[in-house]
């Protein structure tokens, strides 16, 4: 599998740990913990995070409706936001 980023084939995969919190002031105390792959490109640092079905059911769950659609909003970009850093 090739880095979304660099186009390194040096990716590798790693246990991990984590906590989700979900976005939005009426949600502070809200959050998902998960255990999933994180998958490291070993030349330029790019991480992707592999949920299992579980883990995202999981998030589903939680996030619900949000009070404030602007507070799930994501802005999804081809290019890497640490390509230029």
């Amino acid at each position: 599998m090739a880095c979304f980023s660099c186009r390194s084939e040096n990716v590798k995969a790693f246990n991990s740990e984590i906590n989700i919190h979900i976005p939005g002031e009426p949600n502070l105390t809200k959050s998902v913990q998960a255990f999933p792959k994180l998958l490291v490109c070993l030349d330029c640092g790019l991480a992707d995070v592999l949920l299992s079905q579980d883990e995202l059911r999981n998030l589903t769950q939680t996030v619900g409706k949000p009070s404030n659609p602007r507070d799930m909003n994501v802005t999804v970009s081809t290019e890497s936001p640490l390509r230029d850093q």
